[in-house]
């Protein structure tokens, strides 16, 4: 699955929420664990079951909310593409 997202901001720091169905429909659910990774041009959640990190929300609406001045790197809009096995986001179009 491919979504559009725009960048937000809370409390002055770059944001991205991905959310409920988006998420559900490619297999990510509440409690899932995934690592971060960062590169140049693009930010990946990787599914592993060791992973530092784990999906937030509800077992109907899961939640992955990054909240980082890391996210700068990206202007306006991002192109996030959903797997069951990663997700990856890149710079998106305007």
């Amino acid at each position: 699955m491919n979504i559009i997202r725009k960048i937000g901001k809370n409390r002055g720091v770059s944001r991205l929420w991905i959310e409920g169905k988006s998420l559900a429909s490619s297999g990510w659910s509440r409690g899932q664990r995934f690592d971060v990774v960062w590169s140049a041009d693009a930010l990946v959640y990787v599914a592993n079951t060791d992973g530092k990190r784990k999906v937030a929300g509800t077992a109907d609406r899961p939640i992955i909310d990054t909240n980082t001045d890391k996210l700068d790197v990206f202007v306006g809009m991002v192109s996030v593409a959903i797997t069951s096995e990663r997700i990856t986001i890149t710079q998106g179009s305007l």
